[in-house]
């Protein structure tokens, strides 16, 4: 697999299957302490919105 870095993380969150998101926002949320765990249960547009303001 690949090296779990935070850019890849963002990626992940970007164009992955749900199950990847929720993966790569509880990895996330554990390395960045007071980063809120992303809500990958939003909807699409929703989720699309927050991450193009990070």
């Amino acid at each position: 697999g690949l090296t779990i870095t935070p850019e890849r993380l963002q990626q992940v969150l970007r164009n992955g299957f749900q199950r990847q998101r929720a993966a790569a926002a509880l990895e996330l949320a554990m390395r960045q302490s007071g980063q809120p765990l992303f809500e990958v249960r939003a909807p699409g547009f929703r989720q699309k919105q927050i991450l193009s303001v990070e």
